[in-house]
């Protein structure tokens, strides 16, 4: 899952994540503070969650070209996430992020098994188009506007 070492389209992409929430974001519930980075960095991940649950259960291969065509942003906003981890005190950050990642994506795929596949796939159609089309700038600022979106959700750092 993990990739190792605008107007319209952010209003879409936040709509969808309304709709496909995953609920609070880890850590917001348990007291952890995120520094604004991090904030963004998990609305990317949560982002690339839902993307490749969609992209797969639609037999799409949005997911997969949004990754090569995204692969910089992607990595940036993973190893941001895997240093939260890190600054937590977790001792094998990188383990944590991809059991991470891997419970995200199952928590999309259990809100989304609920549903027949041709709504879904229906409801999803559009996301999955314009992420085939989105470049590393597009996806930064839906990442800006997502965390903008969200910020009160977060418990932030003070420092």
């Amino acid at each position: 899952m993990r990739i190792r070492s605008l107007g319209r389209t952010i209003a879409t992409a936040v709509a969808l994540s309304a709709l496909l929430g995953t609920g609070s974001p880890v850590g917001a519930a348990i007291g952890h503070c995120f520094r604004a980075p991090e904030i963004e960095a998990q609305e990317a991940v949560q982002y690339q969650a839902k993307l490749m649950v969609l992209s797969d259960t639609c037999g799409a291969e949005t997911y997969r070209r949004f990754t090569v065509r995204n692969r910089e942003p992607l990595v940036h906003y993973q190893e941001e996430m895997i240093e939260h981890f890190r600054r937590l005190g977790e001792r094998h950050a990188e383990r944590i992020f991809d059991n991470f990642l891997t419970g995200l994506a199952n928590k999309v795929s259990l809100s989304t098994g609920r549903e027949p596949l041709t709504r879904l796939c229906g409801e999803a159609a559009e996301f999955l188009a314009q992420a085939d089309t989105i470049d590393r700038d597009q996806f930064r600022h839906i990442v800006t506007a997502m965390a903008a979106e969200r910020r009160n959700d977060y418990l932030r750092c003070t420092e």
